[in-house]
């Protein structure tokens, strides 16, 4: 089930940095992966999914949850003052060490 998964999931998305800036978009679609699983772990219903974007259908969906799945877990976003406490944000948005 893996391979024939994993072969289903490139046949229905693809990455061209023409289309979107080359983040993962449904075949012939402007769609990208990532509204719909997003919008799947908000807690869409599949049904309301197909419905917001008919031109998907159920195997899109298979599909994007699979190779959603593939990927390495995201990070959160960390703060500026998290990952070097010794930079501050200034009031003009300017990134400066900060003084003692």
């Amino acid at each position: 089930m893996g391979t024939e998964l994993n072969e289903h999931r490139y046949d229905l998305i693809h990455f061209d940095r023409d289309v979107m800036c080359g983040i993962a978009v449904f075949v012939g679609t402007r769609i990208p992966v990532e509204n719909i699983t997003a919008s799947l772990a908000c807690g869409m219903r599949e049904a309301e999914v197909l419905a917001a974007y008919p031109q998907l259908t159920q195997a899109h969906l298979t599909a994007a949850v699979a190779f959603a799945a593939s990927l390495p877990e995201r990070q959160p976003a960390r703060r500026l003052g998290e990952t070097n406490p010794t930079w501050v944000l200034t009031t003009s948005g300017v990134v400066r060490p900060a003084t003692p």
